[in-house]
This record gives structure tokens, C-alpha cells and sequence, in this order.
């Protein structure tokens, strides 16, 4: 048997943390999920993240947590503003759109000017989150610590 899964103190130093991330990842996606159930069933954005995706991303943000915590917080919060952000901006764009069609519009089939856009916006949204925080880990965290580093000595 290997030595670190024997050593009880090691494990249960290990093990706490990643239950916290776990579940501070959970979180969101539990907000979201019961606020569906219980107001946003009739909106568009919110009812595809139901069915489809919702399990699908805290599971891999779960496994991801075990080796980068931070990553898996922030594109879990990141990706619950995205969600919000796209159902409000998919929403507007609707109600613009619908204002101003013409009856060529109402013919053409579920893409173009009368469908949601809400996913589009989300995935623009979520990858935003993503480039932002790579920025953040690769520049800006390094010249903190170095900062903190020159103050230090």
C-alpha cells in the first residue's frame, strides 16, 4: 500500500480542503438549479443550463478542484454571472428584435433574427471568464507575490 494513503493525519489534511472546494463549487450550480426549478423554468437560457449542462460542468469543475481550487471557484462563480448576464442580454435582444420584424422574419426558422441568442452570449461570456483569469494567474498573481517578496526583505 502506498504511504500516503495510509497516514491518516496526511488524508484527513488533504481531504478536508477538497471537500470545501467541492462544495463551494457546488454551490452556485445549486442556486441556479433550484432557482430554475422554482422561477425560471419559462426562460429559455435557464432551462437549457437545466437539462444539459448544469451536472455536466460541476462535475467537471469538481474533478478539476482537486488540482486547481482556484480555477474551479472562479469558473464557477464566472460561469453563474454568465449565465445571468446572457438570459438578461438573450432576453433585450428578443424583445428588440421582435419590435422591429418584419413579416419575412416570422418565415425563417428558428435562427435569425427572432431566436434567442442567449448561448451564444453565455459562451462568448464563459470564455471571457476563462482568458481573464489565465491573465490573472500568469502576470498579475507573479508580480504580487514578487511584490510581496521585495517588501519582505
Amino acid at each position: 500500500m502506498l504511504p500516503y494513503l495510509t497516514d491518516y493525519e496526511n488524508d484527513r489534511r488533504l481531504f478536508r480542503p477538497r471537500v470545501v472546494n467541492a462544495i463551494l463549487v457546488l454551490l452556485p450550480f445549486m442556486v441556479l438549479y433550484r432557482a430554475t426549478e422554482l422561477w425560471f423554468s419559462d426562460m429559455y437560457l435557464f432551462d437549457f443550463m437545466k437539462r444539459s449542462q448544469y451536472g455536466l460542468m460541476w462535475f467537471a469543475l469538481c474533478l478539476i478542484s482537486v488540482y486547481r481550487p482556484r480555477f474551479s471557484l472562479f469558473i464557477s462563480y464566472g460561469d453563474t454571472a454568465a449565465i445571468i448576464l446572457a438570459q438578461i442580454l438573450g432576453d433585450l435582444i428578443l424583445e428588440n428584435n421582435t419590435i422591429r420584424a418584419t413579416p419575412e422574419d416570422y418565415l425563417t426558422p428558428g435562427h435569425g433574427k427572432l431566436s434567442h441568442h442567449g448561448i451564444g452570449i453565455w459562451l462568448q461570456l464563459f470564455f471571457t471568464v476563462i482568458v481573464l483569469y489565465v491573465a490573472y494567474a500568469r502576470q498579475i498573481e507573479p508580480r504580487i507575490k514578487a511584490r510581496r517578496e521585495r517588501r519582505g526583505k
